[in-house]
């Protein structure tokens, strides 16, 4: 069994049991055992409002850490001003939807490769309430 080191957040590691979790989720599952972790990340649904600087950062780390029920509302496209501190976007993906692409690349960060996850993107302005409407914002866990 690997310890962890507090500066090695980004790695993952092996736990006792043999099964590898990543990091930041090692103290909930020391607490609530591996049952309750897997519940969490597989049926918590999660709203992301933005696909920019600080949702593409959300994004990257819920993935990696294992939560596979995530809807991602952004009206932006990529421009080629984004490419220098958005990390999910590509040159090919100027032009392209903001919350298509995120959703698309950080499914593949999830630990089965995106084979056992469902990220729905939603291009538009959250704000409008024909679509987003409250009972579909209360809809969601986070």
């Amino acid at each position: 069994s690997k310890t962890h080191h507090p500066n090695q957040r980004s790695k993952i590691i092996m736990t006792n049991d043999t099964t590898t979790i990543n990091p930041l989720l090692l103290g909930i599952k020391q607490t609530y055992g591996q049952t309750l972790l897997t519940k969490i990340q597989t049926s918590t649904r999660i709203l992301l409002v933005g696909a920019g600087g600080i949702g593409c950062e959300l994004l990257k780390n819920l993935a990696l850490c294992g939560f596979t029920q995530i809807e991602i509302i952004d009206l932006d496209t990529i421009d080629v001003s984004n490419l220098n501190r958005q990390f999910l976007f590509r040159s090919h993906h100027v032009g392209m939807s903001k919350c298509s692409v995120a959703s698309q690349v950080s499914l593949n960060m999830l630990p089965s490769g995106g084979k056992q996850g469902r990220y729905e993107a939603h291009l538009g302005n959250v704000l409008d309430t024909t679509r987003f409407t409250v009972p579909y914002i209360k809809s969601f866990d986070l």
